[in-house]
């Protein structure tokens, strides 16, 4: 182990670049993807999703009351 610290520290940079970089790319993808679906997915399925929790909702309110 003390040697490959001291022999290759060229090396342990260049994976610690490239880790870096990879992390950085794969971070700001996820980000950029997920920015996009949850921008338009929730004007789609709001209408879809809202008459179906209103009516369960509306009956247990009414059930409750």
């Amino acid at each position: 182990m003390h040697f490959g610290k001291a022999y290759m520290p060229e090396n342990v940079f260049n994976v610690v670049l490239i880790g870096s970089l990879i992390m950085a790319g794969i971070i700001l993808l996820a980000l950029y993807l997920l920015s996009r679906p949850i921008k338009k997915p929730p004007r789609k399925k709001p209408p879809d999703q809202r008459p179906v929790q209103k009516s369960p909702s509306k009956s247990k309110r009414k059930r409750r009351k």
